[in-house]
């Protein structure tokens, strides 16, 4: 294998390795190498004649990737001879008797993408139209005295049919499309798509081909049927020109060239990244192709979160636009209930909760939900624990959830995609208070038998219960809501609560971007795993309130000839087994997938990789520092968890409990992320006492294997639930 001398010792030690891939120990690169320097850390040619940018939503997660002359040279080849090839099974005579139109600008106005430079040699060798989509039923009009081919990413079909600029095309002719929407149009799936380009430029759906390629390849796969041929689409494959190889990788490591995984692609004319490159996409191999599955789910864990870009699309308005039932100068104020009826509605809810806490049915939608039913059963325990256990808790929950603040009465609640457990505190909390609530439905949630439509099916059966839901696609313009809402309660991550205020000038009580620490001795790791594990793992890791990173104090220097690594061994494993034994199954496999990624990133921090031995356990990752010193905003940082079922670890070698939770919660604090902080029952009661003054307010510290046991005491993340 070459190493570019500029390569770090560090890069090249975190290449993983395959033993199944080629019957002999090879490395693959991951594709988020490509991210930041590692363009340029990972280049093997002599020099860089050319950069592609990859597609990326934000300019900081796009990717770049170099080119060498010659490998410039290889990749124009093969694309061209690949296309050619395609074009000719698909129109006869096609390279030859057909036209082409290109809604994918030219390299001159996409200067840094594969594609427009792939457009852009294609039009070498056959005649391509470049044209706006204002201007394509011109264009295709123009040129329908012989067979047209069309050009264009989804994005650019989707926006061209929303338009109405549609044209039926000449027989024969066929529409390419590349995939890829996100941000850029609405969202639709592969056969929607399908369906609305046969319809608007009436050509069969067997006239519709996919390609797949991407700026760090130089190489495309097309999805197409013969002419004269048909195919159901969910009959056809991806195929990529001969001589590439492709793989799935199922797990950190464990690549195979059958089932679903992660796509590898072994292309032999990328030599300037002379590695297979594992890719983000998910897929199905067999031996006539590939099909994609999706993404997968790499984005990093921000608890009970929901992508910025997804609120910005949101039901809603534009700030100081006029909002039909919801006038900020005259919404409903809430007002206290008699104090008879909010008792009565504390003892109808409580035997509801119970009930459905404690019922088969939601421990089964959960577990379904999870993938583990020792997980789910765990979960409701947690949730059981943090209910207020008499009327008077209930009470005191109700006017801490409510503060002193002014307060609306009718509510719009958004809730994330990642689980479906966080809606069920604020839910019930506003009957008791006799609060009116819109529920936004996660898309996630929207269909089918899930905890969340349950519990508001069971609320909706209350007495003077005031609930309407409404579809994660709802939208406020041109519509009148099902009932007027005064505020929005929402969760997400910080940057999501940040977008949502700046779109509407009702009050917004937002729950940010929040990371939970375990912290404990050293020496007590193995008596400790279970706990750890649970704080862990619980919900899969997606709760709010799982931790995301372990630290162990006291950690001892290794003795003299042993390694770093023979210290660490016994507890590292104790920690995975307990993992393994808290889920209670194997992980499941899109997540078991993406801890590759994760594992990738966490090696070039310098930390120490423990793979999991089997599908039923989580990725360990420790990295030893020297002294708490070391310990800065960039090794936290680095060092928690950024994919579920990841257990990472920071071990210094310092004896005071107290000294350690400080310097824990002060760095979180400055990134606006503190969240929970659990502790063994000895340091729990030292640190307790010792943070109660801490400004500008207490850490929330629990006992170990309660991180995730919310309290239902009318605070969420030591603020008023509705109020600021």
């Amino acid at each position: 294998m070459l190493i570019n001398p500029k390569m770090s010792k560090l890069t090249a030690n975190a290449l993983p390795r395959s033993l199944a891939y080629s019957g002999q120990q090879s490395a693959y690169l991951p594709i988020e190498a490509f991210r930041g320097q590692g363009a340029s850390d990972l280049f093997q040619g002599i020099e860089i004649a050319k950069t592609f940018r990859s597609s990326g939503t934000t300019s900081g997660n796009r990717a770049s990737s170099h080119f060498s002359t010659a490998g410039l040279a290889a990749y124009r080849q093969q694309s061209i001879a690949t296309f050619l090839a395609v074009l000719d099974q698909v129109i006869p005579n096609g390279s030859k008797d057909s036209v082409g139109i290109s809604l994918v600008p030219d390299e001159l106005e996409w200067p840094d993408s594969s594609l427009a430079q792939m457009l852009a040699w294609i039009a070498q060798v056959v005649p391509v139209i470049y044209t706006s989509a204002a201007e394509l039923t011109e264009t295709i009009d123009r040129l329908k005295t012989k067979p047209l081919w069309l050009f264009g990413t989804a994005f650019h079909w989707l926006n061209a049919l929303d338009a109405g600029l549609c044209q039926p095309m000449p027989r024969g002719s066929i529409v390419f499309e590349t995939g890829g929407t996100k941000g850029k149009s609405r969202e639709v799936t592969r056969e929607q798509l399908f369906e609305e380009i046969a319809a608007g430029f009436s050509v069969p759906t067997t006239a519709i081909v996919s390609e797949y390629g991407m700026s760090e390849l130089a190489c495309q796969a097309y999805d197409f049927v013969p002419f004269g041929l048909s195919a159901d689409l969910k009959d056809r494959w991806f195929k990529f020109p001969p001589g590439v190889k492709i793989g799935v990788l199922k797990g950190p490591r464990i690549i195979e060239a059958v089932g679903q995984g992660s796509l590898l692609i072994d292309d032999p004319l990328r030599g300037d990244y002379p590695w297979p490159i594992r890719t983000e996409d998910l897929a199905t191999l067999g031996e006539q192709g590939f099909q994609l599955l999706g993404r997968a789910p790499i984005a990093p864990l921000k608890g009970c979160s929901m992508l910025a870009e997804t609120a910005n699309g949101l039901i809603l308005p534009i700030k100081d636009q006029a909002v039909p039932g919801a006038d900020v100068a005259s919404v409903r104020q809430y007002a206290h209930s008699e104090i008879n009826e909010t008792r009565t509605r504390i003892a109808q809810l409580s035997a509801t909760l119970n009930n459905f806490i404690t019922s088969e049915e939601t421990l089964a939608l959960l577990s379904d939900e999870l993938g583990s039913s020792s997980a789910a059963a765990a979960a409701l325990m947690d949730l059981r624990l943090g209910l207020p256990s008499n009327e008077a808790s209930w009470l005191q929950a109700t006017e801490a959830a409510i503060g002193t603040a002014p307060l609306a009465r009718d509510w719009l609640f958004i809730l994330p995609e990642n689980h479906s457990l966080v809606g069920l505190y604020p839910l019930a909390m506003a009957y008791v208070l006799g609060l009116g609530v819109t529920v936004r439905i996660p898309r996630r949630f929207a269909t089918g038998k899930n905890i969340l439509l349950s519990f508001i099916a069971s609320l909706k059966t209350l007495p003077g219960i005031e609930i309407t839901t409404v579809a994660a696609d709802w939208r406020l313009e041109g519509s009148t809501p099902q009932r007027g809402y005064g505020a929005v309660l929402c969760f997400g991550g910080n940057e999501t609560v940040q977008s949502i205020q700046g779109y509407t000038n009702l009050p917004v009580q937002g729950f940010g971007h929040r990371i939970g620490a375990t912290i404990l001795p050293f020496d007590s790791i193995d008596t400790l795993a279970d706990l750890v594990a649970r704080d862990v793992l619980s919900l899969g890791q997606t709760g709010c309130m799982a931790t995301r990173i372990v630290v162990t104090y006291h950690h001892p220097l290794s003795d003299r000839g042993a390694t770093p690594g023979d210290t660490i061994k016994n507890p590292a494993r104790a920690l995975q087994t307990a993992g393994s034994r808290f889920w209670g199954c194997e992980l499941p496999w899109r997540q078991r997938v993406c801890l590759d990624a994760e594992a990738f990133r966490l090696r070039r921090t310098g930390a120490d990789i423990w793979f999991p031995q089997s599908a039923g356990e989580p990725l360990l990752a420790w990295k030893q520092l020297s002294s708490l010193g070391e310990l800065d905003g960039l090794v936290l940082e680095q060092a928690i968890a950024r994919s579920p079922f990841t257990m990472s670890v920071l071990s210094v070698q310092d004896s005071d409990p107290l000294r350690v939770v400080k310097r824990i919660v002060s760095l979180l604090d400055k990134r606006q992320s503190l969240g929970t902080i659990t502790l063994h029952s000895d340091d729990l009661a030292l640190v307790e006492s010792a943070m109660s003054s801490y400004r500008p307010k207490p850490p929330i510290l629990r006992l170990l294997g309660l991180a995730n046991s919310p309290l239902w005491d009318g605070l969420h993340e030591g603020q008023a639930l509705f109020t600021k």
